[in-house]
């Protein structure tokens, strides 16, 4: 009897999982689908195509890499300053007081 309380749930949450494995599902067969297309185009370039969409890609992934990076190393940067000048505040702040 208790084995059966503790897994007993909802009909709601049980429909609520079930709807949402059929989206991921779903979602996973559209982007094999988009990924079998991609292949196929690929394989279908001449040999000096597929060393473009190589470099291309090795381009690309380096500027979003750069920009990312760029964007965190601002972020901490912020954050420091911050914390630099809240101490200097604290500190002419004590002096006044």
């Amino acid at each position: 009897m208790n084995q059966e309380n503790n897994n007993w749930e909802p009909e709601t949450f049980k429909t609520e999982k079930i709807k949402n494995t059929i989206i991921f599902e779903e979602n996973g067969q559209k982007i094999k689908k988009i990924l079998n297309k991609i292949k196929d185009w690929y394989q279908t370039l001449p040999t000096p195509g597929k060393v473009a969409v190589i470099v291309g890609g090795f381009i690309v992934g380096g500027s979003i890499l750069n920009a990312v990076l760029q964007l965190v190393i601002s972020i901490l940067s912020v954050a420091v300053l911050g914390i630099v000048a809240y101490f200097l505040y604290r500190y002419l702040m004590a002096d006044k007081a």
